[in-house]
């Protein structure tokens, strides 16, 4: 927990803290101006007293220690469990990209350049605000989006697992392309927006130029602000082409190493931040980016839900009461210590006097109390909105303030109860089947058996007779509308259909495909299934291999491999190519 994200319910008790200090600042020098009174300065070595053991030197700071514990107990130490949305801030679109090219494959050490990476956004990840949205990009000759920005850290940290196995099918540099693909993907979201690129920087001087004046023209539309992460060592390395082949230009293994200079100076003239990836591993995102803090006014105390954290110095103040208390067996000083620690628990227990619209719901008037509710924010205002809409019949009011009260906490019991009156809204409102489906949660949140259990039952039988109800009147309205047609029929054709002479014979032998028995219409197929690999020979049935056995199995296909197939495809290729292609006017690494 960062020390910055740490507020305090009453600041003002830290100043206690100071005033053990200062009584004994007092203490010392009363005690000198007494002893002055009756003894001559150059005789006050004579008489000074005893000096205290060890023994009581360590009951005294223990009571110290305890006494600055207390006054942080009643500051009320504290952090945020949930903001509403009023007070949050604007939301964080962080695009990483990531360099895919050859010398990104080069191995310093252990781990390859692109598993550095993959290890950085996986500590990262650890610890990413919600207001965050997170994308990947990937760019080697041309840039690809893995995922835009997104709060789904799941989904993160599925696509980040399989980094390593993603793998674009042209080699190249084109960093250039990627800062343009960022600028136009983060223009369409709302909010701040940030660009972290991770790269060695091994890009060659083309590449580099180029990447350079892209910058500065997304720079003059202020698009995003970037933060450069170096990946691998200042010592050069064999760049791969296969797993056991290192890539040779002009006969020679190409080597490659982090270009420290050009990504600093790139920064540098970018307004951006670089950093080495060895001084960022014990870094979030939010300090590595340098995203303000969420500044939060007093005022607005009671709209947020808060952890309190209050009796984490309570109790370890209460043992360094304790422990000085053995130390030290004066009843004097026992019972005095005593009565300090029951006040100190006493200043610590938050008391709550009920709020306007719980004394409004306990008095009866709902009206009120609903608005009152209505203009305050937080679980139990929406809460209690939801009980005065419940209370006046406003049933529909009911459902969306218990669904906003249900949303806007963690906790299992309060949001069992909230899912619990959500559920009896909806059967007041006649859903019956949502009804029982909300029951079903409320159980599942740790709401009794017993209370839930009869009304899933009840909900589940009114919904099924609504059910037969509505299928009951959709078959009366079927037929009304067939004795409406009925009357309809000339009289002699009525006739003719009592006397069931309205079919010609002719019209009731002619066998049609859809009333065949099931095996005539199998031989059917069978034979236009011959008749068409043995007539048609070039047509795709001839093939042999268009028929697939029961018995074959497909192993279905990650989610980098999907990907690599779909790069393939924005890169004009139509199949994906066993090892990454070299274009002459390319730099392959």
């Amino acid at each position: 927990m960062s020390i910055s994200l740490l507020y305090w319910r009453e600041a003002g008790f830290l100043w206690l803290a100071l005033l053990p200090l200062l009584v004994i600042l007092y203490a010392y020098y009363q005690q000198k101006k007494n002893t002055l009174k009756l003894v001559d300065q150059h005789l006050l070595a004579w008489v000074k007293t005893k000096q205290q053991s060890t023994k009581q030197l360590f009951s005294a700071f223990l009571l110290l220690c305890a006494w600055c514990l207390f006054c942080l107990a009643l500051a009320g130490p504290r952090t945020v469990h949930w903001l509403p949305p009023s007070l949050q801030a604007d939301n964080v679109n962080l695009l990483v990209i990531m360099d895919f090219s050859g010398s990104m494959r080069a191995k310093d050490g252990r781990y390859s350049r692109i598993e550095q990476t993959q290890k950085l956004l996986q500590h990262w990840l650890k610890n990413v605000p919600e207001s965050l949205r997170m994308g990947l990009m990937v760019f080697s000759a041309q840039a690809h989006v893995l995922l835009k920005p997104t709060e789904d850290k799941l989904l993160l940290k599925h696509f980040i697992k399989q980094l390593p196995k993603f793998r674009p099918p042209v080699r190249g540099n084109n960093l250039a392309a990627a800062l343009v693909q960022a600028g136009e993907l983060l223009s369409s979201w709302g909010g701040q927006h940030y660009v972290l690129l991770i790269s060695d920087g091994d890009m060659g001087k083309a590449a580099s130029k180029k990447a350079l004046s892209t910058m500065e023209q997304l720079n003059n539309k202020n698009r995003f602000q970037l933060t450069i992460v170096g990946v691998g060592q200042s010592e050069p390395v064999p760049v791969p082409l296969t797993a056991n082949k290192s890539l040779m230009v002009n006969n020679k293994i190409v080597l490659s190493r982090r270009q420290t200079h050009w990504l600093k100076a790139f920064a540098q003239q970018t307004q951006g931040a670089y950093y080495p990836a060895q001084s960022v591993s014990e870094l979030t995102l939010t300090e590595l980016l340098a995203v303000p803090d969420t500044i939060i006014d007093a005022d607005d105390n009671d709209k947020i839900i808060w952890n309190e954290w209050f009796f984490i110095p309570l109790l370890a103040g209460a043992l360094c009461f304790l422990l000085a208390i053995q130390l030290n067996h004066r009843a004097a000083s026992v019972r005095l210590l005593s009565i300090s620690l029951l006040l100190i628990f006493a200043g610590c227990s938050e008391r709550h006097p009920p709020s306007r619209f719980k004394q409004s719901l306990l008095n009866g008037d709902f009206t009120q109390a609903r608005i009152l509710a209505e203009q305050a924010e937080g679980y139990e205002a929406r809460f209690a909105q939801g009980v005065a809409c419940y209370r006046l019949a406003d049933y529909a009011c009911a459902v969306q303030a218990f669904s906003t009260a249900a949303w806007s906490t963690s906790g299992k019991s309060r949001r069992a109860r909230a899912v619990f009156n959500l559920a009896h809204s909806y059967y007041k409102s006649g859903d019956y089947t949502q009804a029982s489906v909300l029951f079903k949660d409320a159980q599942q949140l740790g709401l009794s058996t017993e209370l839930t259990q009869m009304n899933i039952a009840f909900a589940d039988s009114l919904a099924a007779a609504v059910r037969h109800r509505l299928a009951d009147i959709t078959k009366r309205k079927q037929r009304i509308d067939w004795l409406a047609a009925s009357r309809k029929i000339p009289e002699a054709l009525a006739e003719r259909m009592v006397d069931a002479l309205n079919l010609s014979q002719a019209k009731i032998n002619n066998r049609h495909f859809a009333n065949m028995p099931l095996s005539e219409q199998q031989a059917l197929i069978r034979q236009g299934v011959h008749y068409q690999q043995t007539h048609q020979p070039h047509s795709p049935l001839a093939d042999k291999n268009f028929w697939v056995k029961a018995s074959q199995q497909k192993q279905a296909q990650q989610t980098a491999e999907l990907f690599n197939h779909l790069m393939a495809s924005e890169t004009g290729l139509h199949y994906v190519p066993d090892k990454a292609l070299i274009i002459k006017e390319l730099r392959p690494w």
